[in-house]
């Protein structure tokens, strides 16, 4: 019993570098509420960020959990003139609260991923039933 407590407190702060209530998951992994009263708002990736065939990306978004039963993410390989589902669904925590959460759903570039032009990836996440209701991130650059 003393072994557990003596490794509790490393566990308790752990867990609260990990995720805080601002909706970060790190220091460098910060989530924004939209702005102007959206549902929704890709925070990662983005304008600059580089990545290659096989890495795993951590799509980053900012939902509504009051007001958006779900979502659905879509990634494009020609900066937004055609979209590709990547999941779709309750991509939402399980437990709701008020306003906005941060949301991470992680997507292994698949190895047969061609692009027209690499530097010009984009993510979009749109509000499950309602496309209408979505945001698109900043082009960005996938590498074979």
């Amino acid at each position: 019993m003393n072994k557990l407590l003596h490794f509790l407190p490393f566990f308790l702060v752990l867990a609260f570098i990990v995720c805080d209530k601002n909706g970060s998951t790190g220091p460098d992994l910060k989530c924004s509420d939209p702005e102007d009263g959206a549902l929704i708002r890709v925070n990662y990736p983005g304008e600059g960020d580089t990545f290659k065939v096989g890495d795993e990306i951590d799509i980053r978004y900012s939902i509504d959990v009051e007001q958006t039963p779900g979502a659905v993410a879509f990634i494009s390989k020609n900066n937004g003139r055609t979209w590709d589902k990547i999941v779709e669904g309750e991509m939402i925590p399980n437990e709701k609260t008020e306003g906005y959460e941060c949301i991470v759903y992680s997507w292994t570039i698949p190895s047969d991923f061609v692009t027209e032009s690499n530097s010009k990836i984009k993510v979009k996440v749109s509000k499950y039933g309602d496309p209408t209701e979505k945001s698109v991130s900043d082009a960005f650059t996938i590498n074979p």
